[in-house]
């Protein structure tokens, strides 16, 4: 009986290690938002363009990222994807400007340029989705972004974060 009694303890113990584990989860999630866009190469059936990725620490501790996986949409249209190895620390309650690297497809570009053609929008709307591995903690962490990409009359693409409601 004693033996039982043993090994209940040591389960609870074990479970209650478990609890506490999935409390040490990190704080808060970052908040990650595009803020710019830029082309890189351009071939004929791919292109590729440098995304800046802005990344605020929310937390009280160091964030200390080991890799991110990622997709943009435009106007509701997967327009390029990319991963990234390159570890970047976020400092506690700081931010960084990450540049990364996305591809496209010749049919999603030109798919986009037609959309751009016909419509000649100011804005494009644009979702970031994706997720990122952090250092010490054994799940990706997902992130999604939502907002506008704007085309000043001077240049390339400028992001805009979505209006607070």
């Amino acid at each position: 009986m004693a033996e039982r009694s043993t090994w209940a303890r040591w389960g609870l113990l074990g479970f209650v290690l478990m609890l506490t584990g999935c409390a040490t989860a990190p704080h808060e999630p970052p908040r990650i938002s595009v803020s710019g866009l830029r082309p890189v190469h351009m071939d004929l059936l791919e292109q590729e363009y440098e995304l800046r990725l802005r990344i605020q620490n929310r937390g009280d501790k160091p964030l200390k990222i080991r890799g991110m996986a990622y997709d943009i949409y435009l106007n509701g249209h997967r327009f390029a994807s990319g991963v990234n190895a390159t570890p970047v620390e976020v400092p506690a309650f700081g931010e960084r400007v990450v540049p990364v690297h996305v591809v496209t497809g010749v049919f999603d570009w030109l798919r986009q340029l037609n959309t751009l053609s016909r419509e000649k929008p100011a804005r494009l709307s644009y979702r970031l989705e994706g997720s990122m591995k952090l250092a010490g903690w054994p799940r990706r962490v997902p992130f999604q972004q939502d907002g506008t990409l704007e085309f000043p009359a001077t240049g390339g693409p400028r992001s805009r974060p979505p209006a607070k409601r």
